[in-house]
């Protein structure tokens, strides 16, 4: 038998009792932390004697093994894999059904067709060949209940764009490292469903370091804490301990643009006392794209009356908003080193620094030529030419986590954590503050944003032998949770109001095209929570199982404290066909920054025939206009979710669930719409009182809504090995998902009196409307020798997006057909290539239903911000080397 990693070589007390040979292998990878991969159809009808004592991994697996036919090889990614003594390794990867930890804390193995909740698990392998180079956007072209919006703002949302699971809140969804709870990001999404919350960023955790990822598509406060409502995404680093690999890929647009060059490096080395140290790194860089239409109306000349004929001949793509320009480095390390049988030093850390771009609206040389309030957006002396303001996010992120895990005699397994993490932004833009003439600066600094989080973990479990089918499964544990959220004003250039004049109309004040805080805006708010939880898993008969999850939560802020419960059951009819349901309540506190954000950006509009400075700002909800107006202390919002499903595998290579679910959550969270004078005066009134000057529309965020998401999940994958032809794997994933509001809170009377309402038509549909009501995916993956393709052809459901000015504007997306594919080439073990498409055959969003026969801005004439990307066909090409 080939030697294999130290990792296997370390010897692990096992206790597995006999039976079928594929749930001793799920035993001795439950039990070994050690992931084992094998064909079930390798497996079937084959018996292993019970496992006993101190064994290294492959001395365990080889006596299960024993008299099979079958041996034990590892891979290049140290996987271990069972085979026949005569297969190659690329023949051999068809996964046993996978060991997961999400949704279950007890020692019992669990898969995911034995668990209790729906859990998708997404392997390394996956994540590769979906042809993404960022977490997010290879989940979305995986799971059909997570999707992502392509931000139709020119700002930061383009350059951090969340990721949405069961068509709820970014912020609704967990994400765990390792088990360890993920921090938010600095970077504020003040538009759409996010509602001024900071939700984590998918992508600042680089794929080379990801074993595998577990998505529990299914409420988990109860175990887990705020946020879960939902799902949990846990991330599962890496932790081979020899051997890597390195990939390079590089790509481009149909169109010509949004070159993408992506290199990753992973490997392993061992530590003494057979310690594990895993490192990796990502390095990309996408350079921006746009689907940008050609720019009418002069450029220099004015008025229409004076001519120029540079006009002939000036570029009119100028639109700067698309996808943005990014430079990112991704770094991670995974580490475990025994100090002794019972006790296992662990660490691991992510950090990333990013630098994105993204345009704006181009400003012509000829300001004012077309006579409106707004356009006086340009300083000749400066910028001769016309320009594009350029946001640029400078941002630094880290995580790092360290603790100890160990065992006792008498069968307690216990866990002791502590996990840092920030994320810090700087917010810059290029730029002029048209209202300070020729002395504007045009370059500004917005502001700094920085959120902390400490968490503290102690978890204990142990299987209690109580005369049922099965051990009684116990877990406890306690978190503490620090955070901190703050925001540091920029230069006061960005919002300062000169007199300068354009042709008799003021210049546009503050920096055009960006939000700004000034040092009456500014942030510093913090929050400690304390948990305790208590998980129990029982099997009254062997077929039946019932799990009990309760967890009691206290915030020390206006989050106060919050009781969350969670029954699950499953039921096995037979070996092959199963039952499960959950049921749960749970909670999201209120983010710091719901809380305490409050950024303004400015521009000029025509009112009473007058050329008026507006400028729009978010304020706390704890300012005293904000409560003026209405505003309450954010109340956490509760849900209350159920689900049912059905498992079937009708052969070792065939597997069906189907997971029905509905979630109703009370008090959601809201931005309101923006509140400005109606014409009564009385709004202006509350202005002055509070010291904002005239013309300033507020938002702010709200427990504003009751909603009830129903949906459906079903899965099916089918592999079946064709002799001399190949192998194929066809998998069909679907999510059925509608959202409807049951309850608008009553505005307040200050708001009915200013002739307000507290949500408008387009705060209402990014609940409803905005999201595909339907995902379907159907894939097929094919292998023959060296040969590989992978197909993928996704369908979107009808979505619409709304626009805050009239119906008019609105953009209906009809269903659509997205294809990807991929072709692999393997040279040998180490060496590999692929070629590949993202969106095929170049679909294009449809046609925005309005005219834009003028379009001085150049604008897209095709819908923009689709839950599919909107910018044509993506090829690309890898390289990848195993080592």
């Amino acid at each position: 038998m080939a030697s294999t990693s130290h990792a296997q070589t370390l010897e692990t007390t096992f206790a597995v009792p006999a039976g079928s040979l594929e749930n001793v292998l799920l035993g001795l990878s439950q039990q070994s932390g050690q992931a084992i991969s094998a064909d079930p159809q390798l497996l079937e009808d084959l018996r292993s004697p019970a496992i006993q004592g101190s064994f290294s991994l492959e001395q365990a697996v080889g006596r299960a093994l024993s008299g099979s036919g079958l041996e034990l090889r590892s891979n290049a990614s140290g996987i271990t894999i069972v085979r026949h003594v005569a297969q190659t390794p690329r023949q051999a990867d068809p996964r046993l059904d996978a060991v997961v930890v999400t949704g279950n804390r007890g020692s019992e193995l669990r898969t995911v067709a034995s668990s209790p909740s729906p859990i998708d698990v997404i392997t390394s392998e996956k994540l590769r060949e979906s042809g993404a180079t960022s977490m997010r956007d290879a989940l979305k072209r995986l799971i059909p209940s997570l999707n992502v919006q392509h931000a139709a703002s020119n700002s930061h949302e383009s350059v951090s764009r969340p990721a949405t699971l069961r068509g709820l809140s970014p912020s609704h969804t967990l994400v765990l490292v390792n088990g360890k709870r993920r921090h938010a990001s600095a970077m504020i999404n003040a538009s759409r469903e996010s509602t001024l919350a900071n939700s984590v960023d998918l992508d600042l955790i680089p794929l080379s370091a990801i074993e595998r990822v577990e998505v529990l598509r299914d409420g988990a406060s109860a175990q887990y804490g705020s946020d879960a409502i939902a799902g949990v995404i846990n991330i599962v680093l890496k932790q081979q301990d020899h051997g890597g690999q390195a990939i390079s890929k590089v790509g481009q647009r149909a169109s010509g643009d949004g070159q993408q060059l992506y290199q990753s490096l992973n490997s392993g080395f061992s530590l003494p006392a057979d310690g594990v140290f895993n490192l990796s790194l990502d390095a990309r860089s996408n350079q921006s794209a746009s689907i940008a239409e050609r720019a009418s109306g002069a450029f220099y000349g004015i008025d229409g009356v004076n001519s120029d004929p540079r006009d002939e001949t000036v570029g009119r793509h100028v639109f700067g908003g698309g996808l943005p320009k990014i430079k990112q480095v991704n770094v991670a390390y995974n580490a475990e080193l025994p100090i002794d049988d019972d006790l296992t030093f662990y660490s691991f850390s992510t950090i990333s620094q990013r630098d994105g771009w993204i345009g704006a609206n181009f400003r012509r040389p000829n300001a004012t030529s077309n006579g409106s309030s707004n356009s006086a957006n340009n300083v000749i002396e400066l910028r001769p030419d016309g320009f594009t303001p350029y946001y640029r996010a400078k941002q630094l992120d880290y995580q790092l986590a360290a603790g100890f895990k160990g065992g006792s005699e008498e069968g307690w397994q216990w866990d002791a954590s502590s996990t840092y993490s920030r994320d810090k932004l700087r917010h810059e833009q290029e730029s002029l503050n048209v209202s300070l003439g020729p002395d504007s600066p045009t370059r500004f600094h917005l502001y700094d944003s920085r959120f902390d989080q400490w968490s503290n973990n102690l978890d204990f479990n142990r299987a209690f032998d109580v005369g049922l089918a099965k051990p009684l499964q116990f877990a406890y544990g306690f978190e503490h949770r620090y955070e901190h959220y703050r925001t540091e004003a920029g230069d006061p250039a960005g919002w300062a109001v000169g007199n300068y004049q354009i042709r008799g109309v003021p210049g546009v004040a503050g920096v055009q095209a960006a939000t700004t805080v000034s040092d009456q805006q500014t942030a510093d708010i913090d929050r400690d929570s304390f948990a305790g939880y208590l998980d129990l898993g029982l099997n009254p008969t062997e077929q039946l199982y019932i799990g009990l999850a309760a967890r009691y939560e206290s915030y020390r802020d206006d989050a106060g404290d919050s009781f969350s419960g969670k029954l699950s059951s499953r039921y096995e009819f037979a070996p092959q066909l199963a039952v499960r349901a959950t049921l749960s309540n749970g909670f999201r506190a209120p983010s710091l920054s719901q809380t305490a954000h409050q950024q303004s950006s400015s521009a000029n509009y025509t009112i009473n025939a007058q050329t008026v400075l507006v400028t729009s700002s978010n304020i706390a909800v704890d300012s005293g206009l904000a409560r003026a107006l209405g505003a309450e202390g954010l109340k956490p919002e509760k849900s209350t979710n159920f689900s049912i499903g059905l498992v079937w595998q009708p052969t070792p290579a065939t597997n069906l669930s189907i997971d029905a679910y509905q979630i109703r959550i009370r008090d959601r969270l809201v931005l309101t719409g923006f509140i400005r004078d109606s014409g009564n005066g009385s709004y202006e009134s509350l202005l002055a009182n509070y010291g904002y000057a005239p013309n300033t529309w507020v938002r702010f965020a709200t427990n504003g809504l009751d909603t009830t998401t129903s949906g459906l999940d079903l899965v099916f994958d089918h592999s079946r090995n064709l002799g001399s032809a190949g192998d194929l794997k066809l998998g069909l994933a679907l999510n059925l998902n509608t959202t409807r509001i049951d309850d608008v809170k009553e505005s307040p009377a200050a708001l009915v009196g200013s002739g307000n309402v507290l949500l408008d038509r387009t705060a209402r549909s990014y609940f409803t409307s905005v999201y595909p009501k339907n995902k379907l995916i159907l894939s097929a993956d094919y292998n023959l020798g060296a040969f590989s393709l992978r197909a993928a052809l996704t369908r979107y459901g009808k979505h619409t997006d709304v626009s805050s000015e009239s119906h008019y504007y609105d953009v209906e997306y009809p269903a659509q057909w997205i294809t990807d594919l991929e072709l692999g080439w393997r040279f040998n073990e180490q060496l590999s290539v692929a070629l590949g498409a993202q969106n095929l055959f170049d679909i294009d969003p449809p046609s925005k239903g309005y005219d834009l026969t003028s379009n001085p801005a150049g604008f897209p004439s095709t819908g923009s911000n689709p839950a599919y990307d909107p910018y044509g066909a993506y090829y690309y090409g890898s390289l990848t080397y195993n080592f």
